[in-house]
């Protein structure tokens, strides 16, 4: 949700249907004055249009529904569709503003919430049964930077809030023993969470595993939770929820416990599995990249939702290709980071046959090492409908050393005559670069730069097709695969002006342009 659809209440933020400074506060009586308000002559499908034009702006619609009853009425939807939250004094405004009437809680559609770091708990979240048109819930624990976490604040955000939210779901889920209809949550869409545990970077998911068994949840995005062990009462739901798109954001996940989320969804289309590379506080260091190094069960995993998968993407430390891919028939585009090249083209059991896009993301700048291990696809003959290659390359420079590190030597001719030999085969080649010199780290919360890939080398902007079809002799052929002078430049300024940089000021500290 954009900030700019995001609302900031006024105060006070309760409206009530008292006269406003002499203004009338029943349209029948506004009538008996129109020259002084004509607008409200029009229609009330005009109005609603009219007041729809002011969606984005919550200032203007919180001062036109503070005017008469009537506006009021068709303003408060609007007003309240998207809350934002950002502080336990503006959650506990709108919590008084729903409690005085209860329609307000119907116009809620979005909520994301952010609140500062408090000693005290909001009473916002005793609500959440009432949005009985909630689409789209994300929350972020205020203690979930900065190893924030361990004081007991942070703790206690854990037995308040994050238990509150425990029981919303376990009431809405499939395992639920509420008479009570509609339940809570009935048309929630999209989840989003980046908790903690106690005194812990990841929190244990056991009980919040209830999110699995919402009966009309399509998204769910998780950071920072483990789940080590096999979560017994999902197992007794399999294939009943509608869940399509996965994403777990430094999670620490076992083969069995990703086994028992996985068993639920009808048919999971998008997955994404992101271990946790940045977060060393983990108890035992040891153990878990043990877990990591023993992927045997990851396949086995993934095949509940083989009649499905499209899209799996897997970012991890170990660089052994993981074993059984083309046992997912469905799968269309996979996303592997800092794995061996040279291996994974090697055998068929590594990568489906009917694979189109795979993207291979490297998180150091060795990258352009494994650039000539590439080319033991070009005999990897059962990827027949592989239609695109790209590399994802995170760099750290500054304006003045980006596109010579990048495009310096003869690297961009190797990537050209790379892109050449890869054309023959029909396989588009694009590098995509992210030149990251923030010091934030994933998850990326509120506020955080997140640093995008942006490309820098697509094979398709060059004729290559054109070439391929010309009747010249195999020497003069081999030409046409280097980057003239002129192209090599243009590559380098076209990457300097794509690229967002930044630049050194005020000490070590970091500016973006």
């Amino acid at each position: 949700m954009s900030d700019t659809a995001a609302y900031t209440p006024l105060k006070p933020y309760a409206f009530d249907d008292t006269p406003i400074h002499g203004l009338y506060q029943t349209k029948s009586q506004i009538f008996t004055k129109m020259e002084q308000c004509r607008l409200l002559s029009l229609a009330d499908e005009l109005l609603l249009s009219i007041v729809e034009t002011l969606a984005d702006d919550k200032q203007s619609l919180a001062r036109l529904a503070s005017t008469c009853t009537h506006f009021k009425g068709i303003s408060e939807p609007f007003l309240y569709r998207d809350i934002k939250l950002r502080s336990t004094v503006e959650a506990d405004h709108i919590a008084t503003s729903i409690k005085a009437n209860e329609a307000r809680a119907l116009a809620v559609h979005f909520i994301d919430s952010c609140s500062s770091a408090s000693n005290r708990t909001t009473n916002f979240n005793f609500l959440m049964r009432d949005f009985k048109n909630l689409r789209s819930w994300t929350i972020e624990s205020p203690y979930t930077n900065y190893s924030a976490w361990v004081e007991e604040q942070g703790s206690q955000w854990v037995e308040n809030d994050l238990e509150q939210i425990i029981e919303v779901f376990q009431l809405a889920g499939l395992a639920s023993t509420l008479i009570e209809q509609p339940k809570p949550l009935v048309l929630l869409q999209s989840f989003t969470l980046h908790p903690h545990g106690h005194s812990s970077r990841c929190y244990r998911l056991d009980r919040l595993g209830a999110i699995f068994l919402h009966p009309s949840l399509r998204t769910i995005h998780l950071s920072c939770v483990n789940i080590d062990k096999d979560i017994e009462y999902l197992q007794q739901h399999q294939h009943t929820t509608p869940l399509t798109t996965l994403i777990f954001d430094e999670c620490e996940i076992s083969a069995p416990g990703l086994a028992s989320v996985l068993c639920a969804p009808k048919g999971l289309t998008d997955l994404t599995l992101g271990e946790n590379l940045h977060h060393s506080d983990f108890p035992s260091i040891w153990a878990r990249r043990h877990r990591r190094d023993s992927h045997d069960g990851l396949v086995e995993a993934l095949l509940q939702q083989a009649h499905s998968l499209q899209f799996f993407k897997h970012l991890r430390e170990t660089s052994a290709p993981v074993r059984g891919f083309n046992l997912l028939p469905k799968l269309r585009k996979l996303e592997l980071s800092s794995v061996d090249i040279r291996q994974l083209f090697k055998y068929e059991h590594f990568l489906p046959s009917d694979l189109e896009s795979l993207v291979l993301i490297e998180s150091n700048e060795t990258w352009f090492g494994k650039l000539d291990q590439v080319r033991t696809l070009l005999a990897a003959h059962w990827l027949r409908n592989l239609k695109s290659l790209s590399f994802i390359v995170t760099l750290h420079h500054l304006a003045e050393t980006l596109s010579d590190k990048l495009w310096g030597a003869t690297l961009a001719q190797q990537v050209h005559k790379l892109a050449y030999e890869l054309r023959n085969r029909g396989i588009c080649f694009q590098i995509f670069v992210r030149n990251d010199c923030s010091r934030t780290i994933p998850p990326y919360l509120d506020g955080e730069r997140i640093p995008q890939p942006v490309v820098v080398y697509d094979s398709q902007d060059y004729s290559f097709e054109a070439r391929l079809g010309e009747e010249i002799p195999l020497e003069e052929r081999r030409d046409k695969d280097e980057l003239t002078e002129e192209e090599v430049i243009a590559l380098k300024k076209q990457t300097d002006w794509q690229v967002p940089y930044c630049v050194v000021c005020w000490g070590d500290s970091l500016e973006w342009e």
